[in-house]
């Protein structure tokens, strides 16, 4: 593009680097980036959530982590997706401790929980702790105001292996609903 004499924009950068995230292609997304930096085309939340993004997507949280201080480095603040990229992470990772840190500090922030960071709890507690603790979360967050939509509930139902449980999980959240 560059060489035909036209300069790609923020959306195209976000464009390609997201292809690369989604690729596990981390030194393109980095190298992108600098390039995007030398073209004069600033970084938005998008662009470093996307980078951060490349780095959850080759199991690299260290890194990841690192996003959000360039991030404030560059006075753009990280939001509910960057957070819930981060949460993502340590989540498939196992790392619920993390985690649910990620999660405290994004309210601390008054940010407020969407349907993807709150489905991704509710899978890891339940993949990696029990259903019993899957249920306190969800009725913790309900509790808090958030309002599960039919995806969370059926996740919920989802965890609800053995069937003789699905029962259980049908009457929890009649009551919680």
């Amino acid at each position: 593009m560059i060489a035909s004499g036209i300069r790609p924009n923020r959306t195209v950068y976000n464009v390609l680097m997201d292809a690369f995230a989604n690729c596990k292609m981390v030194t393109k997304a980095e190298a992108l980036l600098k390039e995007m930096k030398l073209n004069k085309c600033s970084p938005d939340v998008h662009t470093y959530s996307t980078l951060m993004n490349a780095y959850v997507n080759a199991s690299d949280m260290e890194k990841a982590e690192r996003v959000i201080q360039r991030m404030e480095g560059s006075d753009i603040e990280p939001n509910v997706v960057t957070y819930g990229t981060l949460i993502k992470g340590y989540a498939d990772q196992g790392d619920l401790e993390s985690m649910v840190k990620k999660y405290e500090e994004m309210t601390e922030k008054k940010m407020k929980i969407n349907h993807a960071v709150f489905t991704t709890m509710l899978q890891a507690f339940g993949k990696y702790e029990s259903l019993d603790r899957a249920k306190d979360w969800f009725q913790e967050v309900v509790r808090a105001g958030f309002k599960p939509d039919i995806r969370a509930q059926n996740t919920l139902l989802g965890l609800s292996e053995p069937l003789y449980r699905r029962e259980e999980i049908l009457e929890f959240l009649e009551n919680v609903s």
